[in-house]
């Protein structure tokens, strides 16, 4: 069952943020698993597909009318890392945000849909499991499904990835120390 939360709501449990706050923090024992959460907006435009596109994947079909009607899409579309980006961005939405410490990986990132101009791209974020961390007592490692999709509730993007995440128990030193859970070593880009 998909539960289409407003951005500003948060699980029944946890204290609802004031209208135009972020969502409280909640610990790794808190999140709402398996249960999807709807969030976010992002309109892609041309213009934004271009800009980015030129900087960082200047490939004809999407920078270029023209060599975009050749392509395979029949008209321009927006690059992977923009899509991506967009996540990054629509994740700071999210209604039920944990308390983060370090993303620990991502694995089986796939395109399964191109964003067109003019779609209507939000989140659909589970949580699928949790575990304390073997590691670093008042954490626990948190595994979710990430979807990005259109108006159509078409998936665009999909990522599944891994995060530590402070508990209950977990100091405010672990919040700034961040790195990794096993090695110890401080790192944003590590896995799982």
């Amino acid at each position: 069952m998909d539960r289409t939360p407003e951005t500003s709501s948060s699980p029944a449990d946890a204290p609802a943020a004031p209208p135009g706050a972020p969502a409280a923090l909640l610990a790794w024992e808190d999140l709402p698993i398996g249960e999807p959460l709807r969030f976010g907006a992002h309109e892609l435009t041309e213009e934004a597909i271009v800009a980015f596109a030129t900087e960082w994947d200047p490939q004809p079909w999407h920078i270029d009318p023209e060599g975009a009607a050749e392509s395979i899409f029949g008209e321009i579309v927006a690059c992977a890392a923009h899509l991506f980006a967009i996540v990054s961005k629509l994740m700071l939405d999210n209604p039920a945000p944990g308390r983060l410490l370090a993303g620990l990986g991502n694995r089986d990132l796939r395109l399964v849909a191109p964003g067109r101009i003019g779609d209507i791209l939000s989140m659909r974020l589970t949580y699928t499991a949790v575990r304390p961390s073997q590691s670093r007592p008042g954490t626990g490692i948190v595994d979710m499904l990430v979807e990005l999709v259109d108006q159509d509730d078409r998936v665009v993007l999909r990522n599944e990835g891994s995060m530590l995440v402070a508990g209950r128990a977990g100091s405010d030193d672990d919040l700034e120390r961040g790195g990794h859970p096993d090695t110890g070593t401080t790192s944003h880009a590590t896995t799982a």
